[in-house]
Order: C-alpha cells, then sequence, then structure tokens
C-alpha cells in the first residue's frame, strides 16, 4: 500500500527535525570545545608555564616545570639583546644572571644538566646565529660519572625554533603545568620570581647533614676523558671568553664524592686541564666557611642566593674572600689548597655538628 500524502509529509517532518535537532547538538558540541580551549589557552597564557611571553603574571612565581624548553623559548624570542649565556645544571639556575655586569646574560642552566647538553645547546643557538661575548660554564664533578646521554627538547634536537604558542599551550600537559603553578606545587625547592631569577624557596628546608660517622664513599667510576666535551664546548664559541666555576657542593658530599672514593688526584687533574682552556676557572666545592654551614643550602648540592651572590662577584673579579682561582694557580697549589681543607674539615667539625667518627 503506498503512503498516503499526509504520512509522507509527516515522515519527511520527522527527518527535517531530527536533521535539526543534531544540528543543534553539533553546534553546542562546538561551542562547548571552543569555550573549553578558550579556557585552556587564557589560564595557559596567564601563567605562561613554558615563557612564551612574561611568564606567570597572576603569582608572578615561575616553576621550573621544563627548563629546557622554557629557557631556549624565552631566550629565542629575543637573542639580540643577550651577549653572554650561562651553561650549567640546577646548581648554575641559581646564579643570579643580573648580577653579571657589562653583560647581558641569558641563564640556560637546566635541572639534571650535563656538559653533553650544553654542547648541544651551545650549537643549537650558535646556528640560529647567536655569537656571545661571555660564556659562563657551571663544571660539576659529577659530569665525570653520570650518564652523558642528552635529554634534549624535539625543537633542539631537530635545529628547528620552538613550537608556535597555540598548539603549545592547548595541550593538557601544558594545563597541567598551570593548575600546578596556580596551586603553589613547584616541583622542586627553588623557582624563579618576575624576572626570571633562579633562587631557594624562602620555605626550602634546611641541609641536615650526616653525621661523621655516617660519612661513606659514593659508588661510581671517574671519567676524565670527559673533559674533551668541555674542550669542545669551548671551541664552539672561540672568540668569547669563557669562565668556568665548580659550584659549591657541602663539604659532606665532596668528603664522600671526592676524597672517600679516592678520586680527588683525577678530579684536581681534569679541572687543571679546563682551566688551561678556558680564560678563567674558580672552584667553589672544596670544604670552606660557607660549604661547612648547612644553613646556606636546602639540601648540600642547592645554595641560596646569598651565596651565589657571591660567586657571581668572584667570577667578576670584584671579590676573592673565597673559592679557589686555579686559573691564578699552580696545580701543585691548586692540590695542596683543596686538600689541606679537606683534611681541616675532616680534623675539625664545624660547632653544632655531632663528631662520630672518634
Amino acid at each position: 500500500m503506498q503512503p498516503t500524502i499526509l504520512e509522507s509529509s509527516r515522515s519527511g517532518l520527522a527527518k527535517r527535525t531530527g536533521a535539526n535537532l543534531f544540528r543543534r547538538y553539533l553546534v553546542y558540541i562546538f561551542a562547548a570545545a571552543l569555550t573549553a580551549a578558550c579556557g585552556v589557552l587564557a589560564v595557559n597564557s596567564a601563567v605562561d608555564p613554558l615563557w612564551y611571553w612574561r611568564g606567570n603574571i597572576v603569582t608572578g612565581e615561575n616553576f621550573a616545570f621544563n627548563e629546557r624548553f622554557a629557557k631556549l623559548n624565552r631566550f629565542l624570542r629575543a637573542p639580540d639583546r643577550y651577549d653572554c649565556v650561562i651553561l650549567g645544571s640546577s646548581r648554575a639556575t641559581l646564579l643570579d644572571q643580573t648580577r653579571i655586569t657589562g653583560y647581558t646574560c641569558a641563564n640556560l642552566s637546566f635541572s639534571s644538566g650535563v656538559v653533553s647538553e650544553f654542547l648541544a645547546t651551545a650549537r643549537y643557538i650558535k646556528a640560529q646565529g647567536f655569537s656571545p661575548k661571555l660564556v659562563i660554564v657551571g663544571v660539576d664533578a659529577f659530569n665525570f660519572w653520570r650518564s652523558m646521554k642528552p635529554n634534549l627538547t624535539d625543537f633542539v634536537k631537530s635545529g628547528e625554533r620552538p613550537p608556535a604558542w597555540i598548539p603549545t599551550y592547548l595541550t593538557a600537559s601544558t594545563l597541567a603545568f598551570s593548575v600546578r603553578a596556580l596551586a603553589g606545587d613547584s616541583p622542586y625547592a627553588r623557582a624563579y620570581d618576575s624576572n626570571f631569577v633562579g633562587r631557594a624557596n624562602a620555605d626550602a628546608p634546611i641541609y641536615a647533614p650526616p653525621e661523621r660517622g655516617e660519612l661513606v664513599a659514593r659508588t661510581w667510576k671517574f671519567k676524565p676523558s670527559r673533559q674533551e666535551m668541555f674542550f669542545e664546548l669551548r671551541n664552539v664559541f672561540p672568540d668569547a671568553r669563557f669562565v668556568g666555576y665548580v659550584p659549591p657542593t657541602s663539604a659532606w658530599r665532596t668528603v664522600e664524592e671526592l676524597h672517600l672514593t679516592g678520586y680527588i688526584d683525577q678530579y684536581l687533574g681534569v679541572m687543571t686541564a679546563i682551566a688551561e682552556r678556558f680564560d678563567a676557572m674558580y672552584d667553589f666545592s672544596a670544604p670552606s666557611e660557607l660549604t661547612v654551614l648547612p644553613e646556606n643550602t636546602y639540601d648540600g648540592s642547592h645554595y641560596r642566593a646569598n651565596v651565589n651572590a657571591s660567586i657571581a662577584d668572584v667570577l667578576q673579579g670584584r671579590s676573592s674572600h673565597w673559592g679557589i682561582n686555579v686559573s691564578g694557580i699552580t696545580d701543585v697549589e691548586y692540590a695542596r689548597i683543596y686538600n689541606d681543607a679537606i683534611t681541616e674539615f675532616l680534623l675539625d667539625p664545624p660547632e653544632g655538628v655531632q663528631d662520630n667518627s672518634r
């Protein structure tokens, strides 16, 4: 039986009504998705966890979520404004770049950074057309036993520019960074202020050193040949002035890493070799009046602003009251000073620190 005209009309109306409802649902879904995307962009743009612009304008505090990305990203926004770079590990992130007078420094140091990564970073920024007048390099002793496998961002690996901000700030992972920043959930006991200067958090704990009877030798193999990577780094910018420095570590840590392991002679040898290639070299890792005070560091590895301010003064020749000027003395004198500092520390424990070795 053929459908009547009325039945056909009703069927057509139902189809049109269903199509209209479907289109309406699509509009709602699109509007909701667009609203959500705009919200994500707004939050990420305000917090700016990957440093495309001014950083976190909500709290003024910038956390170290992805320093390898964020620091190069900010640097490449205006590389012409800089004539100096600082390359190093998280210890060097706490060196205030604004205290290096006569230059405009970009502190490109990042957490767990090793020399293989500094070398890749230097080659990358050189390929982008950057040529510094001054390069400051953190020469941590752990470069001679840690893994040298570089942990590089995709854009450094490919030699390209950092990705555009819109697709980056539409990702859930970046939103997670922003939410953590707004909640004050820093991944480390250090952060960056509104001027992108790194410093230990105000509420960072005071370092609790081991008692003397608990000092133990670290288990690893010292690899002197890695000094060659520092030589290669020097050659990337042959016209720049290179200043190397060994960031401070607590006297307890220095004893465990170098003295008790028996690596002290190899360590002093590679630092002397690097000093011969650099224009200046300073070592702040030997036990000193600053590295035997637990309150100067929150973990025995990262030092507070007052200590890093003193380091900046020494690196620029404005002070010489601590640290060892490796470039200014013979290797014999360097060894004597370093070993005497360790001996004095072991024989005369700091006041208030229990000695269980006797």
